[in-house]
């Protein structure tokens, strides 16, 4: 029922093919069977920006990869220093 992007932010070398891969093994782990049609959608809505938080591009890169996404939701796992950067920066315009 999730029809929304899931962007997923990181200083990483990681891709899109590579988070999606990571999400995988973990569904697999924690479930003895995964629905094949049921992960694939879940897949379709992942993104991933690879940047910095000090970095305004990054932020316009999420904007990119949110899109026209109608509803948000937002969960930081930034430290704690990162905190005011990161929610100071959303929103702006493009």
């Amino acid at each position: 029922m999730l029809d929304q992007p899931i962007v997923g932010v990181a200083k990483t070398d990681l891709d899109l093919a590579g988070l999606r891969s990571r999400a995988r093994e973990a569904c697999e782990a924690k479930h003895d069977k995964v629905d094949d049609a049921a992960f694939e959608k879940f897949a379709g809505n992942l993104r991933l920006v690879a940047g910095d938080y000090a970095d305004g591009a990054t932020f316009d890169a999420i904007r990119r990869e949110v899109g026209e996404a109608k509803f948000l939701t937002h969960y930081l796992a930034v430290p704690p220093s990162l905190f005011a950067t990161v929610a100071g920066a959303w929103p702006r315009p493009a």
